[in-house]
């Protein structure tokens, strides 16, 4: 018995997932939202296209936004960044004087973890100096 029911359907949004991921790989980056009312299939949409579309040179992030207030309103932006934030080529890469740099850093404890950041003693809240370990 297969793990999962057959995927039918959908080739027009499989086919536009496709072409997006095919522009990125051409240096042509954009975003994809999927949404839609609960149930309709998003997960499954994307499960389908993050399968067709895995090999070596694609890397998927995927972050899911649940419908509750006591979740931050960035939670999926954290579970889609932190895999990217513990690859060593990704931290090697990352200009560190950015600008930006200090805001992913302060997506939670296990981003500067990952980054090798070593939080300020104080205040967090603020826009912190950051010391580099």
């Amino acid at each position: 018995m297969p793990d999962r029911s057959p995927f039918v359907g959908r080739e027009r949004e499989i086919a536009t997932l496709q072409d997006s991921l095919k522009r990125a790989q051409e240096g042509l980056g954009s975003v994809v939202l999927v949404s839609g009312d609960l149930g309709v299939g998003k997960t499954r949409l994307l499960d389908e296209f993050v399968r067709l579309s895995t090999n070596d040179e694609t890397l998927a992030l995927r972050g899911r936004w649940y419908e509750s207030d006591e979740m931050p309103a960035y939670v999926g932006f954290r579970e889609a960044l932190l895999p990217l934030a513990e690859l060593q080529s990704v931290r090697h890469a990352i200009d560190r004087s950015s600008p930006y740099f200090a805001d992913i850093a302060r997506l939670g404890l296990e981003f500067s973890n990952a980054l090798s950041v070593k939080r300020p003693r104080g205040d967090t809240t603020a826009a912190p100096d950051w010391d580099w370990r």
